[in-house]
């Protein structure tokens, strides 16, 4: 990054108060006088949990403090560790209270909005906008993990065809089509019915063998039928046991009439067979004010890296327009 350029030159953060918010800052303590400055604000808003005490959990947060400390080595600093929506509006809060002048949050939000740049966190990224904060945010990894597409003319009861005959979408790890046990898997899928949420499909895990058949070993069936609670959204999570094996995804109409745009995304390791990386883009990189960034190696910082989301943002209500082009 060339940070010492501008550090000769006089740009080393002072007088600026960055904050981070993130799941945790393990170890961040040991740190304090080196690799962060030697005193930092902090606050969990986790229930349950200590007010004062955000080295419990993840140490992600204290690395990505570390790179902002060596970036900036006299900005100040503010942690907040959140775990739910709730936690990051008041650690949002917080933040501004605290007179912090950048946001840095790199937590995805899948499925808590349409991916058009709307919904609670991005109020969330405007509240802090109009403060004065400026909120920087990664795009997110899932440009190999996430297919989108529209389903013209669904039948209830049918699966969707990821291509003509195929109604699996296949899971790969590494490169290998076989998943052996102990792994996470973990998918959503959205589709474009924010207003009315009275289109309804559901996502099914599939499992075989090279002697079984196809089977569904896990499951998300909400119920979309216009209730006030209800999104158009099914998510799944599984840890595959047994010998390895082949494991697919499957969306199937319950109550649709009329076409849909949907977003399949997957987390974690494995990756999918169908894929479309535009759109990638996480619940925070597709807001209008917030500044996403794509990640780059430091070996060929000018690329962006082939897991990196891909923008633009979603059309209107979730569609497969082209939105804000973000990052």
């Amino acid at each position: 990054m060339a940070a010492d350029v501008w550090h000769a030159a006089g740009y080393r953060g002072a007088g600026v108060r960055v904050g981070v918010i993130d799941l945790g800052f393990g170890g961040y303590r040991a740190l304090l006088g080196g690799e962060l400055p030697a005193t930092v604000s902090t606050r969990n808003f986790v229930d349950g949990q200590d007010p004062e005490d955000v080295a419990s959990g993840t140490s992600q947060g204290t690395a990505l403090a570390e790179i902002i400390h060596d970036v900036a080595p006299a900005a100040d600093l503010s942690l907040a560790k959140i775990s739910t929506l709730a936690d990051l509006a008041d650690a949002v809060d917080w933040m501004i209270a605290q007179g912090v002048q950048v946001i840095q949050c790199t937590l995805p939000w899948h499925g808590m909005a349409s991916g058009d740049g709307s919904g609670a966190v991005a109020d969330l990224v405007n509240r802090a906008r109009e403060a004065g904060i400026l909120w920087v945010t990664g795009a997110g990894d899932q440009a190999r993990r996430h297919w989108s597409g529209d389903w013209q003319d669904p039948v209830n009861g049918q699966a969707f065809p990821f291509d003509p005959w195929v109604r699996y979408n296949m899971l790969s790890l590494n490169g290998s089509p076989e998943i052996p046990a102990w792994v996470r898997i973990e998918a959503l899928l959205r589709w474009s019915d924010w207003t009315e949420v009275q289109q309804d499909c559901d996502l099914y895990l599939y499992r075989a063998t090279a002697d079984t058949v196809w089977h569904a070993v896990a499951s998300s069936t909400d119920v979309q039928a216009g209730g006030y609670t209800q999104r158009p959204v099914e998510a799944l999570s599984y840890t595959t046991t047994g010998p390895p094996a082949y494991y697919a995804l499957v969306v199937r109409a319950v109550q649709l009439n009329r076409s849909v745009h949907m977003d399949l995304f997957v987390y974690g390791a494995p990756t999918l067979n169908f894929v479309v990386a535009a759109q990638s883009l996480t619940n925070t990189a597709d807001a209008a004010r917030a500044l996403s960034v794509g990640a780059v190696s430091w070996r060929a910082p000018h690329v962006v890296s082939g897991d990196s989301s891909r923008g633009p943002a979603k059309g209107a209500g979730g569609t497969g327009a082209a939105g804000l082009a973000q990052p």
